[in-house]
């Protein structure tokens, strides 16, 4: 035997070498911990369609693999190869697939089916892949192998099995081994092609179908040796192929043998069972000392299908996974061995029962229960993009995308009001691109030392001023989370409950913060006061505490087995209760006990400190013995809920209020919001903006505030800054840089399915056209119609090459696979409602926006990969599935015909008032599904609207949808769900009118419309704009077609209208280049200076382009004109004058008379703000110097002028431009910011006062015996302080806030030590001094503190406490022993 397997391996290993192609199945990292579902799929049939399923429940749990067990008993599962030669004999593939199947008929006929497909794998395996959960094969040999073993006995006509055994082979039979080793080795080298990492070779129960023990009758019978070969042999095979082979423990070492030979250490052990009485399985200590990896199988976790109590049943599994944590492995009660990963299994012994929806329910809720419960390992993936990165030294984390590196350094907390304890650290975070600033969860460790109850824990974060403000964030096991907005100094807080808060609110214009309170319910008593509702909105919102409820029923018939089906000298706590008096216990339980005799149970429960014995029963029979104590049920329980607040702060206007809630008050600043915005020229961006007014710095964009947003035209290249009362705008224009072409390609599908293209071209689109007017129109292909739905525009970089289709026009290869671009959005592409063509370029319309920007489109011919740059223009249409005069129901995905459909039910309803039940059925239609819809929607007449969509699954296992309106989730139906969806649509007793145009000029406002009008209302048409209004506007003309009912532009709207529906009235301008000459004045502006402001020129203007002045004459349209104009204004004061044109006149040699429209010039005139300096006081005498503002203006104003209502606050520089020696900074005086005035002259001044040090006073020479003694010292300045300090013993004492440069004298007050000498003053090295003749040392303070120190020093002369006459010296002897 052993040279045949030695020929076999040497096969086995030349195949290792040849190349395996397939697509990655991802298995995990091998470091990390490993969570498997295992499914037995050999003895039972399951469909591939049920096994994704069960591939989603472990996605969807956080499992990283799930374990197939194709053979076990059975064999489920047939490669298309699946030739094999045995002892010189070769097998055709046919005649082995064959007799696998009659093998499994023997073994089960299943009527579901009776193996899996190499392609229903291959499906299977795909699946898996996309849902990033590994693979792990399982054929189990030597033993569980019914169905092949039959089929080798069928093909070679010899008795392969061990003894009497009906599903083992015996080992020692060379022929037998050398057969399954060829049929395995075809099962390992068709996974290991597909990327699969492990493969379980099961080993286990050996023979056990005619002993209970057949490891220890092989041992006995010198045979074990041979088991050890041929594992090690299989493993090989899977080593070969790039694999991990792995088995269940019980047969390797048994009975804790290694006397037979040594099995490879690379088997990792699924360690599922300790053994049992006559069962002697090694400790999975031992196997780990033999250096295997332990994946704990624990079959606590068992469940066998369709079982419903005894062992192994649904309720013994549920047990299993709430009481049993996942590094639990059997036997193991010291935890010295640590699990490289757990397995929850789930077996077929009955394959007969069914896989019933009951039944997938209890499979996910059993993987479910375990994760949970093992939350610390069921974690889900992180993104690719998401990071966690943790400091080690203070254990601080931080998430965010896409994270390169943290700093974390632990810092000084600030001084808080109302703060119990504080910590805080400075955290730096870096990305691909550098510092990382933006929105993050940072995790803090709670110290332990706090003691902190979580209602009272908070965040907080640094802001660019040095505030702090408070941030959300939750507490949980010892941690606090976070979301921390940017990156500073971040601060973790515990308040006093008792104490006053004092917290700071950042936001920004429009931003909304809520934060939770648990200290208590507050909505009762907060009243808002104090609140400028102007500034902010605060909205407190609350809930008493709740009372947790339990509610206990008595169980019935609960057998022993159910508590406890295994023996155990551990209390194992169940699911049932102990009543005593009123109150319930859990109850826990022993066993002990031999196989098949006498168990005995002991019940208990735990009662503070210890386990009180209820009662011991004894039973040869658990399954079917009822438990002899009152059992309970807990049928019912909520946990008690704390009292909370939740606030939501609002910003609504720049500026600061304050409001308080509960012990806190807080301080809410709201700030502008900061918006960077690129743009192309000839592109408009809109943004919701309430403020009135606007200030421009910069060039390249126009900007009109229109009905609560701000609207940007991008005209030139340039930047600008737009200030509003809310936002600031930084906005960059670039050119397009590209030529575009005459036409541009529109693709026209339904998601991979392309009808056709069609070509648009610049004519078309000269003066703008919707794009329901270039759509095509319904049409029926494949007994399906097809109805316009939307244009969207996709960008081909962000999106893969955009939207894929299985064919272009006729180009044949392309495999779109899912490729379903129709809901991409965030930037990746848009929903399109109007195109144009303008200044050479092309634009598109962002539906719902008004907004266009540059379309940049990439042509694609069909051939060769997909464009990455620019843009697709793509015309999407759905399938109409059910249609009716008044609403149809259609589809983003088209039907299929065939097997393995789901069918979907259509169903449209028309209700009247909300009588759903009643509502009457208008159509219906059904259709079959592969992959599911993405969208659902209704097209419906005007006078209707959607009023309700259900999604009712034909399973249990889903939930059913309802939906206010059309089906808002996408996907609309998953894929593999059968269900009906049914849409109601009712008749509007209220209507709209709305306007929508194109190319409008900027200076037309498009009419604002009506809403809630009642049937049959006469509205009246806007008539600001009708067939011909002309507008000019710059270089161009504009005229306005009228308003229409259609967007063709074919349906003419009359004066009025009778609304019997929704109305939409459409228009369109047309813009041609103006033949009229502009005479514009100059402009003008300076500083007040008490002269006069003019300025008499002027500029020509044609056609947009300006004309200059040559010799005298402009020329226009080819002629030498003469052109004079009058212009007269002046400004002298601060203030606006119109600089106005008149007596225009235009001269031609022709006499050609030209239009010509006028435009008048500004005159301004800014206030002059000087800056003046002062030290001490403002006093005139002490001014230093003074600076011109208007004429050196600093950055924080962009270069340009201030006036009236403009605000200063003077930048650093200029507070210190005139700063001198030995002083503080300067400090604008008066109202900060400054707020500039309609006066001719303004002045903003700056004050610098004296800067401050300190003096040290040392004292020296205190005696011993009075180490405490309190000497005082005066200290006198010559800015006037006077100030009596004390000094107890010889220590010091700090005096703040003197000035430098002045001299203070230090004298000592003797009434206090007149027992002391003479004292003597030295001032400290560097430090200048003078001894007065009043006694003491005066010194001039410098701005080194550490230089400002005088000592004083004597000593003792005086012995005694009391002065003059009145002391006694008290003599103190040794007293004398009595006889």
């Amino acid at each position: 035997m052993k040279q045949t397997l030695a020929v076999l391996l040497s096969v086995v290993m030349l195949f290792g070498c040849l190349p395996v192609t397939g697509f990655p199945v991802s298995a995990g990292s091998d470091s990390a911990f490993m969570r498997i579902v295992h499914l037995d799929c050999g003895r039972k049939y399951f469909s591939a369609d049920e096994i994704k399923g069960v591939i989603d429940m472990a996605a969807d749990n956080s499992y990283t693999h799930v374990e197939l067990a194709v053979g076990n008993d059975g064999l489920r599962f047939l490669p298309d190869d699946m030739s094999v030669s045995v002892s010189g004999y070769a097998y055709e593939s046919d005649a082995v697939a064959d007799a696998v199947r009659q093998g499994n008929t023997n073994y089960y006929d299943d009527p579901n089916g009776n193996a899996l497909t190499e392609s229903e794998m291959d499906e299977i395996l795909a699946f898996a892949a996309e849902k990033d959960v590994g693979i792990i094969p399982l054929l189990n040999t030597p033993g569980h192998m019914n169905a092949l073993m039959d089929a080798g006995e069928s093909l070679i006509g010899e008795k392969l099995s061990y003894s009497t055994s009906e599903r083992t082979i015996d080992v020692t039979n060379e022929t037998a081994t050398a057969f399954t080793l060829a049929v395995l080795e075809k099962y390992i080298r068709y996974f290991a092609g597909k990327g699969c990492t492990h493969f379980n070779l099961g080993a286990d129960e050996y023979a056990n179908d005619i002993s209970s023990s057949g490891f220890s009758a092989i041992q006995s019978a010198g045979l074990y040796d041979d088991y050890i070969e041929y594992v090690n042999s299989a493993a090989a095979i899977v080593k070969e192929a790039g694999m991990t082979p792995m088995a269940f423990n019980d047969g390797i070492y048994y009975n804790s043998q290694a006397s037979y030979g040594t099995f490879d250490p690379d088997i990792e052990v699924c360690f599922w069972t300790s053994g049992w009485s006559g069962y002697s399985v090694a400790p999975a200590s031992l196997l780990a000392g033999k250096g295997h990896k332990i994946i704990n199988t624990n079959d606590a976790w068992y469940y066998v299908l369709g079982r419903s109590s005894g062992g192994y049943s649904l309720n013994s599994a549920q047990s299993g996974v709430r009481n049993t944590t996942c590094t639990a492995v059997p036997g193991n009660d010291s935890s010295d061995v640590a699990p490289v990963g757990c397995m929850l299994c789930v077996w077929c012994d009955d394959p007969s029962v069914s896989y019933t929806d009951a039944e997938c329910s209890n499979i996910g809720g059993l993987l479910a229960g375990l994760a949970e419960n093992n939350a610390d390992y069921f974690t889900a993936p992180e993104t690719d993009s998401e990071i966690t990165l943790t400091d080690d030294m203070t254990g601080v984390s931080v998430i965010a995308a896409n994270l390169q590196s943290l700093t974390v350094q632990p810092v000084a907390p600030p001084e808080m009001t109302g703060i119990r304890h504080s910590i805080a650290y400075d955290i730096t975070l870096t990305d691909a691109s550098g510092a990382y600033t933006g929105v993050a969860k940072v995790a803090i460790p709670v110290p332990d030392a706090w003691n902190a109850a979580p209602q009272h824990l908070r965040a907080y974060v640094q802001e660019s001023n040095g505030s702090y403000s408070r941030i959300p964030g939750a507490y949980a096991d010892g941690i606090y989370t976070a979301s921390v907005p940017h990156f500073s100094v971040v601060v973790l807080a515990e308040a006093d409950p008792n104490a006053h808060v004092e917290e700071t609110i950042a936001l920004t214009v429009g931003e909304s913060l809520t934060l939770t309170d648990s200290s208590g319910n507050y909505k009762g008593t907060y009243t808002g006061d104090g609140l400028d509702t102007g500034i902010a909105d605060v909205t407190v919102e609350g809930q008493d505490a709740i009372e947790g409820t339990t509610i206990y029923s008595e169980a019935n018939n609960v057998k022993c087995s159910e508590l406890l089906n295994q023996n155990s000298s551990n209390w194992i706590e169940t699911d049932y209760y102990y009543k005593v008096d009123n109150d319930y216990y859990p109850v826990y339980v022993k066993r002990y006990g031999v196989f098949w005799t006498t168990y005995t149970y002991t019940y208990a429960y735990f009662n503070s400190s210890d386990y009180e014995t209820i009662s011991t029963q004894s039973t040869n029979s658990p399954r079917n013995t009822n438990v002899d104590i009152t059992l309970y049920n807990q049928t019912e329980h909520t946990d008690p809920q704390p009292a909370f607040t939740e606030i939501t702060f609002t910003g609504k206007s720049i500026g600061e209020t304050s409001v308080t809630v509960g012990n806190t008050r807080y301080t809410i600043l709201v700030t502008a919001k900061k918006v960077t915005l690129e743009m192309y020229v000839g592109e408009t961006a809109s943004f919701a903006d309430s403020s009135t007014a606007y200030e421009i710095n910069g060039s390249g964009v126009s900007v009109r505030l229109d009905g609560g947003k701000i609207i940007f035209t991008a005209s030139a290249a340039g930047t600008a800054a737009v200030a509003t009362t809310s936002a600031v705008y930084s906005i960059t224009v670039k050119e397009p840089g590209f030529t575009a072409p005459s036409e541009i390609i529109a693709d026209h599908a339904t998601t991979t399915v392309l009808h056709g293209t069609d070509p648009i071209t610049s004519t078309q689109l000269e003066n703008g056209a919707f794009v329901s007017t270039l759509a095509r129109n319904d049409f029926t292909a494949n007994n399906q119609t097809y109805i316009f739905w939307k244009a969207r525009v996709i960008d081909r970089a962000q999106t893969g090459g955009g939207q894929m289709f299985d064919n272009y026009n006729g180009s044949s290869g392309t495999d779109a696979g899912s490729d379903n671009e129709c809901m991409t959005y965030e930037g990746k592409a848009y929903d399109v409602d109007a195109l144009k063509y303008e200044n050479g370029h092309y634009y598109f319309r962002v539906a719902d926006t008004g907004d266009w920007k540059l379309l940049r489109w990439t042509a694609y011919t069909g051939h060769g990969a997909y464009p990455t740059t620019g843009h697709q223009l793509i015309f999407y249409y759905m399938i109409q599935y059910v249609k009716d005069d008044k609403a149809s129901i259609n589809t983003s995905d088209w039907g299929d015909w065939g097997s393995d459909l789901y069918t979907i039910r259509f169903e449209l309803y028309e209700v009247i008032g909300n009588d759903f039940s009643g509502a009457e059925r208008l159509a219906s239609n059904s259709h079959g599904f592969s992959n599911g819809i993405q969208v659902i929607t209704s097209l419906h007449d005007p006078a209707y609207e959607v009023v309700r969509s259900e999604v009712d699954y034909n399973s249990s296992r889903y939930d059913d949808k309802v939906y206010n309106g059309q089906i808002t989730d996408v996907p609309a139906v998953e894929a593999g769900r059968a269900c009906t969806v049914r849409v109601y649509i009712r008749r509007k007793a209220l209507f709209s009118v709305e306007y929508d145009w194109l190319n409008a000029p900027a200076s037309a406002t498009l009419p604002s419309g009506a809403s809630d009008l009642a049937e049959n209302t006469v509205y009246s048409v806007d008539s600001n704009y009708t067939n011909q209004t002309v507008v000019y506007e710059g270089a161009y003309t504009y005229t306005f077609s009228g308003w229409y009912l259609n967007e063709e532009l074919t349906r003419p709207a009359g004066k009025t209208l009778t609304v019997t529906s929704d109305v939409i009235l459409y228009g369109r301008w047309t813009r041609k280049l103006s033949n009229t000459i502009t005479i514009t004045a100059e402009d003008a502006e300076k500083v007040y200076d008490g002269s006069e402001l003019t300025a008499p020129g002027f500029t020509v203007t044609y056609q947009g382009q300006v004309v200059p002045l040559i010799d005298g004459k402009y020329t226009i349209a080819g002629e030498e004109l003469t052109i004079t104009a009058d212009i007269a204004g002046s400004q002298t004061n601060v203030g606006t004058a119109v600089n106005a044109v008149s007596n225009v006149q235009i001269r031609s040699d022709n006499t050609t008379e030209y239009k010509y429209t006028t435009r008048n010039g500004t005159l301004t005139v800014y206030p002059k703000i000087t800056v003046e300096y002062y030290k001490d006081t403002l006093d005139a005498d002490n001014k230093l110097e003074s600076e011109n503002y208007q004429t050196t203006l600093s950055p924080e104003h962009n270069g340009e002028l201030l006036r009236e209502g403009d605000s200063v606050t003077l930048s650093v520089e200029w507070l210190n431009m005139h700063h001198p020696d030995g002083y503080r900074a300067g400090v604008q005086q008066g109202t900060t910011p400054y707020t500039v005035t309609s006066a001719n002259e303004q002045v903003i001044r700056v004050l610098y006062l004296p800067a401050s040090t300190s003096l040290t006073i040392y004292k020296e020479g205190a005696d011993t015996r009075d180490w405490n003694q309190t000497f005082l010292f005066r200290v006198t300045g010559e800015d006037g302080v006077d100030v009596t300090v004390t000094v107890h013993g010889n220590s010091a004492v700090t005096i703040d806030g003197l000035t430098i440069g002045k001299a203070y004298t230090v004298t000592e007050l003797t009434e206090w030590s007149w027992r002391y000498g003479q004292q003597k003053f030295t001032a400290a090295t560097g430090l200048s001094c003078t001894a007065p003749e009043t006694g003491g040392i005066t010194v001039t303070l410098t701005a080194d503190e550490n230089t400002n120190s005088v000592t004083c020093a004597n000593t003792r002369t005086v012995p005694y406490w009391l002065d003059g006459d009145s002391f006694r010296i008290n003599v103190f002897t040794k007293p004398q022993a009595q006889s």
